[in-house]
């Protein structure tokens, strides 16, 4: 499907905007497996970032019950596929050649490749530069099996749209393609006109230089919008300090927030992101792995005022959320107790996509924490039990709260990531 009918317009800037992670989901980007996952193999699965080989098909049912979720809270129109976002972009023939001349210069591509990819329809270009591309059973470009992680890419902070730079190689070319579409799709005018980015490289040419130098390193997934007024970054295995030195900058020059914290965790990959130990459900409610996060040996948190000089210290996540919050709960993975705290921390169970305050998407495998939620007063359902009663009218989901929502997950958590990561909200109220 291509889209072609936009309400997130120029004129009606309201409409993209994020203020909080919890606050009530209305647009959101995604990405259907696709059979570039295929291409991953036991001596390359390491490299490309996975934990196993999955099973497609299953894993696109369970990507398609996320889909069918969110649908039902926000509607069809505003789950949006980044696929199909970069086919509406390359319709463009200038864009085709910048976004080609791009990755012939990140990738250093060979002639006989870029005239291939030039010899292509938009349609199939966009899905050669995501899904890879064959010629005579010949590899001409290699897929993207991570762009399902669509939190990764980028991130709507208040009324700016933050631009990613990835660490890892296989997912560094996600990052060209954010980039042409976070500049140059429609629903994204006013950004442009307006220069409302948060943007390290600042044009495409710095970016792919950055990406080859690794200069800097900043994903999605350490990125938690805590209020309008206070981001947390992490430092991790994919966010480095110089990226968020320089973004504390920008964003402190743009007026975006008053307050950026860091919280430097573990470069260690059970842990890469933040959202793999942490995520918020409701403005009082966090779902952590409290094994690290309230380990002051494991983790050191520096907050920044924007016109204070002096940056303010936390000895641990508990005492950082507590000076924000004072009635602060937690969630506790595994329910506290090991070894189901490891094992469900791996399985991303503090990894969690908030709907709304109180009604949060997460992987049904993870019991033990599914308990604590219930131990807390939520009520836990199964997504296919809860689309059966919304499409039969038995549920609304506008009067639905304090609910945590259990998708399927045996091929989906082998991918190495959860319900936060699989979504790139850019409009929540």
């Amino acid at each position: 499907m291509i889209l072609t009918n936009y309400d997130c317009m120029r004129g009606n800037e309201e409409e993209c905007m994020v203020h909080s992670d919890i606050a009530t989901l209305k647009k959101v980007i995604v990405h259907l497996p696709d059979e570039g996952i295929e291409w991953v193999t036991p001596t390359n699965k390491d490299f490309l970032l996975y934990d196993d080989i999955v099973y497609l098909p299953a894993m696109i049912e369970e990507h398609k019950v996320l889909q069918n979720v969110l649908k039902a809270f926000v509607g069809k129109e505003n789950v949006l596929d980044i696929e199909d976002m970069l086919v509406e972009v390359l319709r463009d023939t200038n864009r085709r050649l910048e976004m080609i001349q791009a990755v012939e210069a990140l990738e250093n591509l060979d002639k006989d490749t870029v005239q291939v990819l030039q010899d292509l329809d938009y349609t199939v270009l966009a899905q050669a530069l995501i899904r890879g591309y064959k010629m005579d059973s010949k590899p001409i470009i290699t897929p993207l099996p991570n762009l399902i992680f669509t939190r990764d890419i980028g991130a709507m902070v208040n009324d700016h749209l933050l631009i990613c730079h990835a660490t890892k190689s296989p997912r560094k070319r996600e990052n060209l393609i954010t980039w042409m579409v976070l500049r140059y799709h429609p629903l994204f005018s006013d950004f442009r006109e307006n220069d409302r980015y948060l943007d390290v490289s600042g044009d495409l040419q710095n970016l792919v230089s950055n990406l080859q130098k690794g200069t800097y390193s900043v994903e999605g997934g350490d990125i938690n919008i805590l209020n309008e007024n206070h981001l947390i970054i992490a430092c991790s295995e994919r966010t480095n300090l110089a990226a968020l030195h320089l973004l504390r900058d920008i964003a402190f020059e743009k007026n975006v927030v008053g307050k950026f914290t860091i919280i430097d965790i573990p470069k260690e990959e059970y842990c890469m992101h933040i959202d793999t130990i942490f995520s918020q459900v409701a403005e009082k409610d966090f779902v952590i792995f409290d094994k690290l996060l309230m380990d002051p040996e494991q983790v050191s948190i520096t907050q920044y005022l924007k016109g204070q000089q002096d940056p303010v210290t936390f000895e641990n996540v508990e005492e950082l959320l507590l000076a924000e919050y004072p009635d602060a709960r937690f969630i506790h993975c595994g329910n506290g107790q090991a070894p189901h705290d490891e094992r469900e921390q791996w399985t991303m169970a503090c990894n969690t996509v908030a709907l709304k305050p109180g009604v949060a998407i997460t992987y049904g495998r993870n019991t033990r924490t599914l308990e604590a939620f219930e131990e807390k007063g939520y009520k836990t359902v199964f997504a296919r039990d809860l689309l059966a009663a919304i499409e039969s009218g038995v549920l609304d989901p506008e009067t639905i709260e304090n609910t945590i929502i259990r998708i399927p997950a045996g091929e989906l958590s082998r991918g190495g990531g959860g319900p936060h990561c699989l979504t790139f909200p850019i409009h929540r109220v």
